[in-house]
């Protein structure tokens, strides 16, 4: 997939802010499929996903009608609904049981980006490779924002370590009778 325009809040299209917003990013198999299947017979000016009037979605629209109605419904246990509202003007609250079967916090949109993140931390991606597929100019942004998502220090990385240290240097020398101490 290749990035060349970004859509603002506003509702237009302009060229990505930096150089490094302009870029090439790799999917997996099955989404390169998925997309190909939702790109077959459109126009290359044709939005992947538009808005009910075919143009881009205003952003507080998409958030009111999708992401908050999600957001709510992930907020609600199936075993232990929430009261029912007073009156039915307000939407029903959240569960308030410790299930692990609903959702506790409310995500932004936004936090999917830094879901994805954390996916490509774990799959042991380097933080050049992830810089990239952000789009970040600087690899300190990279850093200082999911830097603490790295494992530090962690037995597998300790051993790693030892293999490529001489073996005199991770054992202690072995004293003879008689030496002194």
């Amino acid at each position: 997939m290749h990035v060349e325009q970004t859509l603002h809040n506003d509702g237009h299209f302009d060229t990505p802010k930096t150089a490094a917003s302009r870029r090439s990013i790799r999917l997996t198999d099955g989404l390169a499929e998925l997309f190909e299947q939702l790109i077959r017979r459109r126009r290359r000016s044709d939005l992947v996903f538009s808005a009910p009037n075919r143009g881009p979605w205003n952003a507080n629209n998409l958030r009111s009608r999708f992401w908050y109605p999600a957001i709510h419904a992930a907020q609600q246990c199936p075993d232990h609904p929430s009261p029912p509202p007073p009156d039915r003007r307000h939407k029903t609250g959240t569960s308030t049981c410790d299930c692990a079967t609903y959702l506790y916090q409310r995500p932004r949109f936004h936090d999917l980006r830094h879901s994805h993140v954390a996916f490509l931390i774990d799959a042991a991606w380097d933080f050049y490779a992830i810089q990239q597929r952000l789009g970040h100019a600087s690899i300190k942004t990279t850093f200082d924002i999911y830097g603490h998502l790295l494992p530090y220090g962690d037995e597998q990385h300790l051993s790693r370590l030892e293999l490529r240290l001489p073996a005199t240097a991770c054992r202690p020398e072995t004293k003879h009778v008689g030496d002194r101490l």
